[in-house]
């Protein structure tokens, strides 16, 4: 009897390892992550082909999302843009990315899952192993239209307008675009109303991220890549660096040309053309201005020393321009969100 108390004993051992082993292994199995934890979420936006990105901010719109869907699943997300799409497919592939928003490829996708947003503007595409990860970003996205704040989230992106026409038909806007509350944060504290910054915004990049100038100048704002490094812009894709790098970009400005100005306004614009131009073309020009011993500190005064600066490339009228346009979405702007 003890004999076979013993065997029954060591199949009740073997079986409870046995289950324990297989429980482990499902374990193991079960807690493959979709996404690495130890990391942010290396996410690329592809969207030059896109059809038309003129009629909403669809690269902003997903950026948006994109942040939400990482903070959902407890990560950080660093989302950038990537070269064109078939480049892309292949690095999201080989592993160099994890997630990538593009159009709907042209090509055959082998070992790729598209999912496409409920608006049809774009498809996030994942490697189709793991599982858990095309399932995460399916349930995302299909998830969207059913939010209390879908519509709220979405019709910033979507709400494209004219300024000087919303203004001259007496509307009022709730927003002036899907940025009010970032532009607004990093005014505080400065002369400027956050309005004229989100004027200079307008007028640079029409609240569009993605955009990029034939100078090489990009995102929202426009920076040339030596003053974003300057001022620690690393993804001029993040709207929030972005207007963090220009507002400290403009207070340095600001700081250069206060002795120069008779009043906040002059200074503004003044501000404004170093912007456009460069601090240094602004410089001769004030320069220039001195040498006649009158009265210089006036915006009017100094643009029209700007025909006179030595770079054979610059062109004055196009300061003149760029100031004029800025101060006069501005105006338009007071007027939908009036304070």
């Amino acid at each position: 009897m003890k004999a076979i108390s013993y065997i029954g004993i060591n199949l009740v051992a073997i079986g409870v390892g046995l289950l324990a082993a297989i429980a482990a292994g499902n374990a193991v199995r079960g807690r493959e992550p979709a996404f690495a934890a130890e990391r942010p979420l290396r996410v690329r936006i592809e969207l030059s082909n896109h059809p038309d990105t003129t009629g909403a901010l669809i690269a902003g719109y997903n950026y948006r999302l994109l942040q939400e869907f990482a903070a959902e699943h407890g990560l950080q997300a660093d989302i950038r843009k990537a070269a064109p799409d078939t480049a892309a497919l292949d690095s999201l592939r080989r592993g160099a990315w994890d997630l990538l928003v593009l159009p709907w490829p042209q090509e055959a996708a082998d070992s790729l899952v598209f999912t496409p947003m409920p608006d049809s503007c774009a498809v996030w595409a994942v490697t189709a192993r793991p599982k858990s990860r095309h399932r995460l970003v399916h349930r995302f996205l299909n998830a969207l239209p059913e939010r209390w704040d879908y519509a709220r989230t979405r019709e910033p992106f979507f709400r494209i307008y004219d300024p000087l026409r919303v203004a001259a038909r007496g509307r009022k806007l709730d927003a002036l675009g899907p940025y009010d509350d970032l532009i607004r944060k990093y005014s505080e504290g400065r002369a400027w109303d956050w309005r004229l910054l989100a004027a200079l915004i307008f007028q640079e990049s029409r609240f569009h991220i993605e955009a990029r100038s034939r100078r090489g100048a990009e995102g929202l704002l426009q920076m040339m890549p030596r003053t974003a490094r300057n001022f620690g812009l690393d993804n001029t894709l993040d709207p929030e660096e972005s207007i963090r790098a220009a507002a400290d970009y403009l207070g340095h400005l600001e700081y250069i040309f206060r002795g120069d100005a008779d009043s906040q306004e002059d200074l503004q614009m003044i501000v404004l053309a170093a912007y456009n131009a460069g601090e240094g073309n602004i410089k001769e020009a004030i320069g220039r201005a001195k040498q006649y011993d009158v009265p210089y500190g006036t915006w009017d005064y100094i643009s029209n020393h700007l025909d006179y600066i030595a770079q054979d490339t610059y062109n004055g009228d196009e300061t003149r321009v760029f100031v004029e346009r800025v101060y006069a979405w501005y105006e338009a702007f007071c007027k939908i969100v009036p304070e």
